[in-house]
């Protein structure tokens, strides 16, 4: 990696690995327009990609799989395992979150999708070599949005779970506390001994992990849990 005073002093060496050959020769030239970035070699397989790295020592590898993304992600790590110094930048022609999500978790230091301009896609050259991370501003919005509403989905789940495993004596028991009642009047209501409604409270705290039932009652009437139907008319 190139520090950022020396990416503006030299020439940043970059390895370009792009399996077509036409769009290979057009990012080629972009790149070389710019004087201050040296394309040293160009190879479309991961095994070439190890040997030029160690031959030529890049600072900057543009990787453009086409396809096979999750074998994409393999080779990501794998040359991130063996070459740690060498910042990796990723171009993609997609905008499967997942799949970006998954190219960050392998340690690629930017993303640049091919609809950008020639302009972004140099400078995040330039960025990605002085050791900086460059997600384009777009894709990064997408697959927030993606992360955050599969988070939440996860979550719901999670607590769909939590409730699902009241048994139906324990919703009741709910419904009372609900109604203000205490425990000897629960006991008394649902004819049960105040040791029993203690054992059934400790359950549900356990399985809905609340505190008290300050804390229960908050969740239970956030999660639709206290109603008419969970409480004995008996």
């Amino acid at each position: 990696m190139l520090s950022p005073n020396k990416v503006k002093d030299s020439q940043i060496k970059v390895l370009l690995v792009e399996s077509s050959l036409i769009p290979r020769a057009g990012l080629r030239l972009i790149m070389e327009e710019d004087s201050f970035i040296k394309v040293i070699a160009e190879t479309d397989t991961l095994n070439e990609t190890k040997a030029l790295i160690g031959g030529k020592k890049p600072d900057v590898i543009v990787y453009s799989p086409r396809q096979d993304y999750p074998e994409a992600q393999k080779h990501i790590l794998e040359l991130r395992l063996l070459f740690p110094a060498v910042r990796i930048l990723y171009l993609v022609n997609h905008e499967n979150q997942s799949v970006l999500l998954e190219a960050v978790k392998s340690g690629v230091s930017g993303i640049v999708n091919y609809n950008q301009s020639p302009e972004i896609f140099v400078m995040a050259i330039k960025q990605v070599a002085g050791g900086a991370i460059w997600i384009d501003k777009t894709l990064m919005a997408q697959a927030l949005d993606e992360y955050i509403n599969t988070k939440e989905s996860e979550l719901k789940e999670y607590e769909r779970q939590k409730i699902e495993s009241l048994t139906p004596r324990e919703k009741q028991l709910i419904g009372q506390i609900g109604n203000g009642l205490r425990n000897k009047e629960i006991a008394d209501k649902l004819r049960i001994s105040e040791a029993t409604v203690r054992h059934h409270l400790s359950s549900v705290f356990s399985k809905l992990e609340v505190k008290d039932r300050l804390g229960l009652v908050i969740y239970a009437y956030n999660h639709d849990l206290i109603t008419n139907k969970n409480v004995d008319k008996t």
